[in-house]
């Protein structure tokens, strides 16, 4: 089990009974439910996060023609697509 923890508007997740981060502020749930539904939304913002760096990332290989590093961040992104895929189907 684990518990989360706010800081400075980003979250933790600890080991329940581990030391909390200095100056954070526990986050309760209601229920188990509730939990997972605060760790999938999370993730799904980071997901779109990781997918717009990626993006930016392209830039440079697409101008240069670097089709080899486009390709391997075509995989990354498909990878998080389907994960991103997967989260919002529950």
């Amino acid at each position: 089990m684990f518990d989360i923890y706010r800081k400075d508007y980003k979250y933790y997740q600890i080991p329940q009974g581990a030391t909390p981060l200095e100056g954070s502020e526990y986050v309760n749930f209601s229920s188990m439910e509730d939990h997972y539904v605060f760790l999938n939304e999370a993730r799904i913002e980071e997901i779109k996060m990781l997918l717009n760096q990626i993006d930016l990332k392209s830039i440079r290989p697409l101008r240069e023609g670097n089709t080899e590093l486009l390709n391997q961040y075509e995989a990354e992104a498909e990878a998080l697509r389907v994960e991103l895929r997967a989260l919002l189907a529950v």
